[in-house]
């Protein structure tokens, strides 16, 4: 049976960083911003079963778009 790797001991941060803390961005008034529902329309998805693809690059390709 081969040796398992020992990662060694775990560190925690247990001090909060210090510096300077970020600041929220600030907002364009000219930008409107919309809900997902109203940006893209609705869409149907079919899938077909081939002897070409296999389920996993089906999946990749679909996340990727």
């Amino acid at each position: 049976m081969p040796a398992m790797h020992n990662p060694g001991p775990r560190h925690t941060m247990t001090s909060p960083p210090t510096g300077p803390t970020p600041s929220a961005p600030t907002r364009d008034p000219e930008v409107r911003e919309r809900p997902l529902s109203e940006t893209l329309p609705p869409y149907v998805v079919v899938l077909h079963n081939d002897d070409h693809n296999e389920m996993g690059h089906v999946v990749r390709a679909l996340l990727a778009s």
